[in-house]
Formats: C-alpha cells, structure tokens, sequence
C-alpha cells in the first residue's frame, strides 16, 4: 500500500467518522461542555454568594436581637455580686461571649471564624442626659480565637459626631451597633477573574488596633451586615464579671 492510498483510506475514515450521527453529537457534546461549564460553574457560586449574603444578614441580626435582650445589672451592682450569678439575663462578659460564639452554627455550613475569616463586632452606644454627643462604653469582638472586650475603650469616649443615625439618637437611648462580616472564597479559581464580589482576607487584629468604629476590620471587599437595635430592658453600658 502506497502512501496515496494510506491517505485515501484516512481520508474515507474520517469522512465516515463524521457522517455517523453519534460521532457528530461526541463531537458537538464536546465543543458545547466547556461553553456549559463555563456558564454553570460561576452560576453555582453566585448561589453560594447569595446564601453567604443571607446568613451574614441573619448573624448581625440575631446577635444584636439577643444582646438588646439582655438585661442591666441594679444600680449600685458590682462585678462579684451574687446577684450576678444569679440572673442569667444579666449582660455578662460570658453572656456576650456564648452569644458572639452563636455566629458560628448561624453561619452554617459556611466555616465562619476557623480559617474561615469570619468577624463579628458588638459596641454599645449611648447618649446621656444633657451630652451633645453619643458616647461609646463598650467593644466586643469575635474573630477566629480571639473573642474579647477591647480594653482600648474608654466608657463615655464621644462617638459619632457628624453620623446622622447617631446625631438623631435621643438622650438616655443606648444603641447596639452589630457589624458581622465574611470572605467570600470561590469554590473554582477562575471565578475570581468573572466573579466581581470575591473579598480578601482581613488582617490580623493587634494590640495597637483601636477598634472603636462598629465593624472596623470588616473591608469592602467583605460580604457584610450592621444592625442598629435599641436596648430593650434599660441600657446596656456596663459589662459584668461574675
């Protein structure tokens, strides 16, 4: 066999290869799945992006709830008083840290704080009688295992001077800003490149940080909420220790 009739008999081959009618569906099948798979995997993580979106929604939601709850110690109360132990609805630090530590089964099945670069910050706002500026008492943050009191604030520091929510606060109305914050990381790498709403990891927080702003690790790239809630049973300006 010459090669003129090597090259013939490829030739028919090939030409019987495409006139076969499940040859030409292998051969659209595999120019349409890359197209396909194209359209369908950014689809999929946009769908994880708006589950995300909600969660973090119901997070700064549902910790603000239960911190608004929460009920003030009597007056004349110090850290160490019986009366403390004794009321669970009194806000504790413990009680403040088992209610920020609730944002990891809210955020579900999303790995929140464990590598996951999941943030949650609490900060009580309040006016007093006859003070032109609200004034913040107290900043609690939780982030991976750092879950903690800022001990950077001072209580009756002015906050929120020029903000049109906490100008319109009225006197003796106390404030629980809640910001909780996540990155978003796509399942498929390139999705990094259609996506716009992939974020990047926040910093690590250090001792010099003054965290005194609701939120203040939480960066735009971060799918983010902030809850504003009234305290409920009287205001919530002081922390207690059992």
């Amino acid at each position: 066999m010459n090669n003129s009739t090597v090259v013939t008999v490829s030739f028919m081959r090939l030409f019987h290869l495409f006139a076969s009618k499940r040859a030409a569906v292998a051969i659209e099948f595999a120019i349409i799945l890359p197209l396909l798979l194209l359209m369908t995997l950014p689809v999929y993580d946009y769908f994880r992006y708006i589950l995300m979106l909600q969660k973090i929604n119901k997070t700064a939601s549902t910790v603000a709830d239960m911190i608004i709850m929460s009920q003030p110690a009597p007056a004349g109360t110090s850290n160490g008083d019986p009366a403390i132990a004794g009321n669970p609805f009194i806000l504790t630090e413990d009680r403040l840290a088992n209610i920020m530590g609730t944002a990891d089964f809210l955020m579900q099945p999303f790995n929140f704080v464990t590598g996951g670069g999941g943030y949650v910050n609490a900060v009580s706002i309040y006016k007093p009688a006859g003070k032109p500026t609200p004034e913040i008492y107290w900043s609690y943050s939780y982030r991976d295992t750092w879950k903690a009191l800022d001990t950077s604030v001072v209580p009756g520091t002015p906050f929120g001077a020029g903000q049109p929510f906490f100008d319109q606060m009225a006197e003796g109305e106390n404030t629980i800003v809640v910001a909780a914050c996540m990155n978003y990381a796509p399942v498929f790498n390139f999705n990094r490149v259609i996506l716009p709403f992939v974020g990047v990891s926040i910093a690590t927080p250090t001792p010099a940080e003054k965290k005194l702003a609701p939120g203040a690790l939480c960066t735009p790239d971060m799918v983010t909420a902030t809850r504003y809630y009234p305290a409920r049973n009287g205001p919530l300006t002081k922390i207690y220790t059992p």
